[in-house]
């Protein structure tokens, strides 16, 4: 059974007391959190220690989905643990190279065509389109699938590459001109007895 946290669904900056992009995936015994977006870290610990992820997987390196991997570094250090963390090659991306620096993040770049096998879980690399290297995956786990894209939902061929899943979510929308902050685009569910910000989907 896999379970999704919204953890995070404003972009490109959150709402009042909200946060950019951030997905906690159990599936089964692994713990998979995608995009880790500027207020992201302080729902997740919320939820659990965020050094028991079993990996953190990146659309793409912009801020609303990546800003609050330098402070969980400082976690991470304190602790001696260290993270995989997989993402998009992006030679540009500042945050890229502080992960690179610290030792506690082991990162592996990814690609589309890419396959990951973490315990009974595989995790397909998929083509995604935005301004700067990007991509999105799938997560199948006991004959069931979720597909992620990112910020991507228009793209040639992003139906063959996800493929037939339960759910696919993603992160399309922004401010108006209201000046409100945007929402994602993505499933949600309400589970009694947790907080109105944390949502799930259960499969």
């Amino acid at each position: 059974m896999m379970k999704l946290h919204l953890l995070g669904v404003n972009g490109p900056y959150p709402a009042s007391n909200g946060a950019t992009s951030g997905y906690l995936l159990e599936a089964g015994d692994s713990l998979f959190q995608f995009d880790l977006g500027s207020g992201v870290l302080s729902r997740l610990t919320a939820l659990m220690p965020p050094e028991e992820l079993t990996a953190l997987f990146l659309t793409h390196w912009h801020f609303d989905h990546a800003a609050d991997l330098p402070v969980l570094m400082y976690r991470l250090e304190s602790l001696g643990a260290v993270l995989p963390v997989y993402a998009p090659a992006d030679e540009n991306a500042a945050l890229r190279k502080i992960v690179q620096a610290a030792s506690c993040f082991q990162l592996s770049d990814v690609a589309p065509g890419d396959v990951l096998t973490l315990g009974n879980t595989e995790i397909r690399v998929c083509e995604a389109r935005h301004p700067v290297p990007a991509v999105g995956y799938r997560v199948s786990q006991g004959g069931k699938s979720l597909g992620y894209t990112g910020d991507t939902n228009t793209l040639p061929g992003l139906r063959i590459s996800i493929g037939s899943v339960i759910s696919c979510w993603r992160m399309v929308s922004f401010p108006g001109k209201t000046g409100r902050k945007g929402n994602r685009i993505s499933p949600r569910s309400s589970r009694p007895g947790w907080p109105s910000t944390q949502r799930f989907l259960p499969w």
